[in-house]
């Protein structure tokens, strides 16, 4: 891949993961507060699901911006025209880590929340979505990381070869 090509897209991947980041934060502390409150003051009944709820989605925040730094250090290895290395696979597989990690604390969150009765059944079956898309993210990162695994290899077998 020429360097034009690989400056592009590296541009677009960090144009995209500032993005997720900035969506992320005003989704974070704009969004789910202020709608939040606004629940509240419709339906006073749901008082007592605001703070946890609020810790918890905060929580659930700081494995995303883990993610987003992994995925700013490979956008930079394809600037650097160093995709397929055994180091972006690590990268990958941590990705899957944060990944899992984050959507099983938000799965045990949401079963612990509805089970002290401080979340509703729809928010429960709105978030078996969110739990499938983020397993869904785990598994193609391991996929990728598996691909970039074997492309390092054969890369360095390549290399040995005269």
């Amino acid at each position: 891949m020429n360097t034009m090509k690989r400056d592009t897209i590296s541009k677009l991947l960090k144009i995209m993961i500032l993005g997720m980041g900035i969506g992320g934060f005003a989704i974070f502390l704009l969004v789910f507060p202020t709608v939040s409150k606004e629940l509240v003051s419709s339906y006073p009944e749901f008082s007592n699901y605001y703070l946890p709820w609020l810790i918890f989605i905060w929580l659930t925040a700081i494995p995303c911006y883990i993610v987003l730094g992994l995925m700013w250090k490979f956008a930079t290895s394809v600037r650097q025209g160093t995709i397929f290395t055994f180091i972006n696979g690590k990268r990958m597989k941590k990705i899957f880590f944060w990944t899992v990690s984050d959507t099983t604390f938000f799965l045990m969150g949401n079963i612990f929340l509805f089970l002290l009765n401080r979340s509703h059944p729809s928010i429960f079956i709105l978030s078996m979505g969110i739990i499938f898309i983020g397993y869904s993210i785990a598994v193609i990162s391991v996929a990728f990381a598996e691909f970039l695994n074997g492309a390092a290899a054969l890369q360095e077998e390549n290399a040995l070869t005269i």
